[in-house]
């Protein structure tokens, strides 16, 4: 288990953890024959994570954060991914991991799908 200091914090390991997964998902596409895999493209509702996943040395509130988790920045230059802003009330995963009003929760089982 881990403690997290901040919100952004916490989101920027979640982040990092969906990285590593994505890393392993390509890799896989690759021995099983595929040319080439596209960036995966990633989406956060968190502006300052994004921030810090872009830019991670301009930072100084983020020095606390273990820096086995820059390695997103890389991931994001080599174009392994690509991390964008999704305003939390589009953000369909929010159907799983937060309280939601009947309206939020009927659009966003809608984009699930369900």
């Amino acid at each position: 288990m881990l403690a997290t200091l901040s919100t952004t914090e916490a989101e920027y390991v979640a982040l990092a953890s969906t990285v590593q997964e994505v890393l392993y998902l390509k890799q896989v596409m690759l021995e099983l024959g595929y040319d080439r895999v596209d960036p995966v493209t990633i989406g956060e509702d968190n502006q300052a994570t994004i921030r810090i996943s872009k830019n991670p040395e301009h930072h100084g509130r983020c020095k606390h954060i273990d820096i086995r988790y820059f390695f997103i920045q890389e991931r994001q230059q080599v174009q392994d991914i690509d991390v964008f802003y999704c305003p939390t009330d589009k953000m369909p995963a929010d159907i799983l991991t937060k309280a939601l009003t009947p309206e939020v929760f009927c659009r966003l089982r809608e984009l699930v799908g369900v």
